[in-house]
């Protein structure tokens, strides 16, 4: 050790001049012997001399090893000075990168799986087919299975691979990074995410630092589990939160917070191949939301990492929110849809690496965008996602955020929804920033005498209830704590009593049958004298939205843009229509539909009869025979026209196109005009009109002809009663004047708003023809789709024309049968006079099926008439239109 330390020693135990306190000391001799006595070098040194190694061997590896650190410091001197690194992740692997490969389920599973049961699924599939996955954190183990179930019967299975933990954040993430430094896959789980401070130290200066630290030596995989949020009555302060702000600015870490089943299967699959570590935020509120379920393909699940997920689609306002918020986006979207206004509603999903590119076109597109997260107000991811897009955009975009303010989640329910994120505070924020006024219509104060006993969940994961077996039927008299029902929450079996005396008037949910949590499961009569206080609020009842258009002052400039000169007028010389020669009623077709009865066809779609070709007939005939009459009726040559758009979803060749087909059979090969077909299914008709109108505003001394020809019959599985039973074959041609023709014009057309939305096929497919596959529908998916978006699209061309629906004097919406059309008048709140169908007879003859009913409408017609269009079709496809009776 050298003189000068044994000197040190020396003088140390000299100043010492009484005895007995120099007894009280061990000398630096004794403490260096027991140092060396436990030091485990020393004694492995010792055990492998005990062994047979010899000491020349040790003394060999101790110069080895002196050389060794001595060449590595004299490199690390004369090595150039380290560069700067700009990111902490480690690259992942390109699969997780590519947004091809994303997948989320199936739309319509038949044996959905809820957000909890699709997590489970994945940790089962890596537990399977890993072996070095390990699952570690508060009462995982059965028969608890977490907090909330979610790993239940993994320990029965998997052992000791899932083990319970102390009550120790910081221990459980601390060991799951020991374990990811020597190759284990561990995944910690936290039993909330109000307890991510306590590992705060671990996720920072450990897991997430690893990679960076070790200038890529070390990775540190590790897997970390949150269930967090609000918005369920039973959570308070300290099991509410969700902290992603501080977890978002975290360098090393991924972090995911999913809003559906699907995404969170896909996501965390892609955080196992990704390598990197990551903090998975799950809600507790969606766990068993049925809603949102998948498909039970979990292992094929995958969502890319940092990719956003277009929830709704629209073009007036960006909702961007994740997690519980997203829900609360969608549903004010549909209040937002109802009024005709389309609000695009983003998932970002992944928070860290966040989808950058899909937000700002979004914003971009749209002109306005609110973020939306139940995270504190201040240095919110919102903040963050609104300050980059500002930055990064050379639009005016109109920007804002719905957050909970800076304070804590109350415990007290109705509390809660003051402070959270509400779909109230979403859409009246929404409102706000499109200037439009927003009122509620409160919901019926009960009833005078009568108590609705409503659904309890068993935890505040608990989405929904099964009724078992009812203990009391009407008629019998139950006093307060009486057990009236045996169900079956989300989470566990259990009774529910009633909570006053009364008699049972009704059960309002069938033995078997399920309700969501806060429902009303049975209706009792009570002493209105010793009527119970108000419920305590179990979901959030804001009521009825009513939502109108502010008063704007027209300034010179709006005049302007609003005058004859900018927004010509575009009139409707003529409409003719060319039916299929034969009609097929609904007897006709029964041979090919075993067991169904003509009344059976028609109580589902209002069909009696559909109008379909017969040899010799095809497309292009039917097309050029309407358009001979069309052109006939407005006294005009093929010659007068200056362009001719025909839309068809059955041409029978790609090329040449049947505009150009149709063009030489009216004219031959002498005439020149612009000549292009539309594919947009049922709102074909729509489309079109829309690229005549767009076209005769520059051109007012212009005409176009429109055509529409459907042949569908040849591709209609006559065994399949889903398509059998509905289509027909019919074309049209309509006869458009720009604004010099004033004379002649039967309707003045305003300009039609169309939209569409992505559909992969599963839907409404119409094949190409002559490859021997059939017209495919998924009834319940379109009727679902095509009444709200129909009724949004009506009410959004009613906005632009400043009218409302009821004040149209007839709506025409494309018919695919009359329980869509009843649904839509309901809707819309229509007489049902005020509402066309001719479907009976014709069947759907997808884009000739409104202009079929506007050369029937126009018969009787009287001037000043206004006239509503809808279509919905195969695409997703849509739109409306005004029209005004000359």
């Amino acid at each position: 050790r050298g003189p000068a330390i044994m000197v040190m020693k020396t003088d140390r135990l000299s100043s010492h001049t009484n005895a007995d306190d120099q007894r009280s000391y061990r000398s630096d001799d004794d403490i260096d012997r027991s140092r060396a006595e436990s030091d485990p070098i020393q004694i492995l040194r010792q055990q492998l001399i005990t062994t047979g190694v010899a000491e020349a061997d040790l003394a060999a590896i101790d110069e080895k090893i002196v050389s060794d650190v001595a060449a590595a410091a004299d490199s690390a001197m004369r090595s150039a000075d380290p560069q700067p690194e700009f990111g902490a992740k480690q690259a992942p692997p390109p699969a997780c990168l590519d947004a091809a490969t994303e997948y989320i389920g199936s739309t319509e599973p038949d044996s959905p799986m809820t957000m909890l049961q699709s997590i489970r699924e994945v940790l089962l599939n890596q537990l399977e087919s890993n072996p070095r996955v390990t699952l570690y954190g508060e009462d995982l183990e059965d028969p608890k299975g977490d907090v909330f179930g979610l790993t239940k019967g993994l320990s029965r299975k998997y052992g000791s691979r899932v083990k319970n933990s102390p009550l120790a954040e910081a221990s459980i993430v601390g060991s799951a990074a020991g374990r990811a430094l020597v190759g284990g896959r561990p995944v910690a789980f936290l039993q909330f995410a109000d307890f991510l401070p306590i590992a705060w130290n671990q996720i920072v200066s450990e897991i997430g630092s690893m990679y960076w630290r070790t200038d890529g030596g070390w990775t540190c995989p590790v897997i970390v589990m949150l269930t967090c949020g609000g918005y369920r009555p039973g959570l308070g302060p300290f099991h509410a939160q969700t902290l992603e702000a501080v977890a978002c600015h975290t360098p090393g870490v991924d972090v995911m917070m999913p809003a559906t089943a699907g995404d969170a299967a896909g996501m965390l699959n892609v955080a196992f191949e990704s390598n990197r570590p990551t903090l998975f935020f799950y809600p507790k509120s969606q766990l068993n939301d049925r809603d949102s379920s998948t498909s039970p393909d979990i292992d094929r699940h995958w969502v890319p990492l940092g990719q956003a997920r277009i929830a709704r689609g629209g073009s007036d306002l960006t909702l961007v929110g994740w997690g519980n918020a997203v829900p609360r986006c969608l549903q004010a979207a549909a209040a937002l849809a109802d009024e005709g206004i389309e609000a695009e509603v983003i998932d970002l999903r992944c928070l860290s690496p966040w989808d950058e590119a899909a937000v700002q076109r979004s914003a971009e597109k749209t002109g306005h965008m609110l973020v939306v997260h139940e995270d504190n107000h201040s240095c919110g991811l919102g903040a963050e996602i609104i300050a980059t897009i500002a930055a990064a955009s050379e639009q005016k975009i109109k920007l804002g955020r719905v957050t909970r303010p800076d304070t804590f989640v109350p415990f007290n329910f109705a509390n809660q929804l003051e402070v959270l994120p509400s779909y109230q505070r979403v859409l009246e924020a929404s409102c706000d920033m499109l200037k439009l006024d927003i009122s509620w219509e409160k919901p019926p104060k009960r009833e005078q005498g009568r108590y609705l006993v409503e659904a309890v969940g068993a935890s505040p994961s608990d989405e929904s209830v099964t009724i078992n077996e009812w203990l009391v039927k009407a008629g019998d008299t139950v006093k307060e704590g009486n057990l009236l029902t045996e169900y079956e929450a989300d989470k566990a079996i259990m009774d529910l009593a009633a909570p006053v005396s009364g008699e049972v008037v009704r059960l309002l949910v069938e033995v078997g049958d399920t309700a969501k949590v806060g429902a009303p499961l049975i209706e009792l009569a009570v002493d209105e004298n010793n009527m119970p206080p108000e419920k305590p609020l179990t979901q959030e009842r804001p009521g009825t939205p009513i939502i109108k258009r502010q008063a704007v002052v027209a300034s010179a400039e709006t005049a302007i843009s609003n005058s004859p000169a900018a927004r010509q007028l575009v009139g409707i010389a003529a409409i003719a229509k060319r039916l299929g020669s034969q009609s097929i009623t609904n007897p006709q077709l029964l041979s090919a539909l075993p067991g169904k009865t003509a009344e059976d066809i028609e109580r589902v779609t209002g069909i009696q009869a559909r109008r379909r070709i017969i040899p010799g007939e095809t497309v292009l005939s039917l097309a050029s025979d309407a358009a001979k009459q069309a052109l006939a009726e407005a006294d005009v040559a093929v010659t007068d026209m200056d362009m001719i758009v025909v839309s068809t979803g059955t041409p029978d060749s790609i090329t040449p196109s049947l505009a150009c087909r149709l063009l030489f059979e009216l004219g031959g090969d002498k005439i020149e005009c612009q000549a292009h077909d539309i594919s947009a299914a049922c709102s074909g008709y729509l489309y079109a009109l829309q690229t005549a109108w767009d076209y005769l505003q520059t051109h007012p001394e212009g005409r176009v002809l429109v055509v529409t020809s459907e042949v569908l019959s040849p591709l209609v599985d006559s065994h399949d009663f889903n398509t059998a039973i509905i289509f027909g074959d019919a074309a049209t041609a309509t006869v458009l004047q720009g604004a010099n023709h004033t004379t002649g014009n039967k309707l003045r057309l305003r300009r039609p708003v169309i939209s569409a939305q992505g559909e992969p096929g599963q839907h409404l497919t119409v094949p190409v023809p002559g490859n021997g596959q059939f017209i495919g529908m998924s009834g319940s998916k379109v009727f679902a789709e095509g009444v709200r978006k129909m009724s949004q699209m009506l009410k959004r061309a009613c906005a632009e024309a400043e009218l409302e629906p009821g004040e149209l004097d007839l709506v025409v919406p494309h018919q695919a049968n009359l329980r869509i059309m009843e649904a839509i008048r309901n809707r819309l709140k229509l007489p049902t006079e005020k509402v066309y169908a001719n479907i009976q007879q014709m069947g759907n003859t997808s884009s000739s099926t409104i202009p079929i009913c506007l050369s029937e409408i126009l018969v009787e017609a009287e001037s000043g008439q206004r006239l509503g269009l809808a279509a919905f079709g195969g695409g997703f496809t849509f739109g409306a239109a005004i029209l005004d009776v000359v």
